[in-house]
């Protein structure tokens, strides 16, 4: 195991783009919502652009759309030189079971 570990769930923002032979690309949007001491509401909202291979690549191509929430297990690495923080991925799992519907259906 390694100390850079990483583990985020978040819901798709972009649809999965293969990249580069068996490498796919796609951003991951997080949201936390809670109330502050006086009551009132506050969000903080984060995304990372995500790089996956092998099967998560696969997995996230075959079965990802925009909306999907999806939790992400990998590590940080800073990109090329754009010098932003991306997050490499080893694997991709979907949180539900039974998926109820996609993100625009009413």
């Amino acid at each position: 195991m390694t100390a850079n570990a990483l583990t985020l769930t978040g819901r798709l923002t972009t649809k999965p783009e293969r990249t580069n032979v068996g490498m796919v690309s796609f951003t991951l949007e997080h949201a936390d919502a809670w109330h502050r001491k006086d009551g009132l509401p506050e969000t903080s909202h984060f995304s990372v652009t995500c790089l996956a291979w092998g099967h998560a690549a696969n997995s996230i191509a075959k079965y990802g759309y925009v909306g999907l929430e999806v939790l992400v297990h990998g590590r940080l690495s800073r990109s090329g030189g754009s010098g932003g923080v991306g997050v490499l991925v080893d694997s991709v799992s979907y949180p539900r079971v039974s998926q109820l519907g996609r993100a625009n259906d009413q």
